[in-house]
């Protein structure tokens, strides 16, 4: 069968000798001072105003987000146009995601949808945040803040995108910030 490659690793050869650096001489390759220096920089590029804790993927970082606020049973409102990582952290969780649609001019989740899905159970918010685009995160913390939802933005298609003057991953809440791409708010 002929298989059809979708996707591409973009890897230069400054990648490739640092890779072998920490690989050959360090010998860490998920943990170490490249690491710490990494989550370092990442943090002030944000702003420096959260502890930044890097995991493996955006996935891991929604799963972990996901796991410190919501319990095996709760509902979590995610946008129907999203990857399908969001639904995979989701029920990795233990969760059931609750699919809204999404505003056609913003391509962000519509909260007058998102209000028909609310149920008892419901405990979190995810917004997707796409093309760089954030939406209204004002409305959105609004909303989660009337319903007493938790946030939790992916922000995996925002990275280095503003919101009122602010960089995403940063935003709202200094409560609890999870790495980008994925933030956490009360």
């Amino acid at each position: 069968m002929n298989k059809i490659r979708v996707s591409k690793s973009c890897v230069g050869l400054q990648e490739v000798r640092v890779l072998r650096r920490v690989i050959m001489e360090v010998g860490y390759l998920g943990m170490g001072q490249e690491v710490q220096s990494f989550e370092n920089e990442l943090q002030e590029f944000l702003g420096g105003k959260s502890d930044v804790v890097c995991v493996n993927s955006g996935t891991a970082a929604l799963h972990l987000a996901l796991m410190s606020v919501i319990k095996p049973g709760d509902e979590v409102l995610v946008p129907s146009f999203t990857f399908v990582a969001s639904f995979q952290a989701i029920t990795a969780a233990g969760a059931k995601p609750v699919a809204c649609d999404i505003n056609p001019q913003t391509l962000i989740i519509d909260l007058e949808d998102a209000k028909k899905r609310l149920t008892k159970k419901t405990r979190a918010i995810i917004p997707v945040h796409f093309a760089g685009s954030v939406g209204n995160l004002k409305e959105v913390y609004s909303f989660a803040k009337k319903n007493k939802l938790r946030v939790i933005e992916d922000a995996a298609h925002a990275f280095g995108s503003t919101y009122q003057g602010q960089k995403v991953g940063n935003l709202i809440s200094k409560k609890v910030s999870l790495s980008v791409p994925a933030k956490i708010a009360a």
